[in-house]
């Protein structure tokens, strides 16, 4: 939760980020890096790691979880692009307010906080480069 926090936070707030991403969309450009790959990547690999520590609910397949987060992130990217409200952490709240409980299994559910935590974003989150 807290790196989908820190990625919405950026697009909201980076000129750069937010252009990094749109030109993942822009077909005729597909050399360079591909942020939402990598971000896809980067939920997979988090989510399963979740699911191996047990911290899914039961019944949820791993692969599925980390679909739903990517696919509606990236959504969020989308339409934010055109309506700033999209990419504000209240709206990442409430999605992790509906999804949350049906996600995490109860035994981790109650340390899980959908504003985020004061922690920050997880190690190892595909955040772009800094610009100098």
């Amino acid at each position: 939760m807290d790196s989908t926090h820190a990625l919405m936070a950026l697009l909201a707030g980076d000129v750069v980020v937010r252009a990094g991403y749109g030109l993942c969309a822009d077909a005729s450009r597909r050399s360079g890096v591909d942020l939402r790959r990598q971000w896809t990547l980067w939920v997979q690999e988090t989510v399963g790691a979740a699911a191996r520590e047990g911290a899914l609910a039961e019944g949820v397949c791993a692969r599925d979880a980390a679909s739903a987060v990517v696919a509606s992130t990236v959504g969020l990217e989308v339409l934010g692009a055109g309506e700033r409200d999209w990419v504000a952490s209240h709206t990442l709240t409430r999605f992790w307010a509906l999804m949350l409980p049906r996600l995490a299994a109860a035994g981790t559910l109650d340390a899980l906080l959908p504003q985020g935590s004061a922690a920050g974003p997880a190690e190892g989150v595909p955040l772009p480069p800094e610009t100098t």
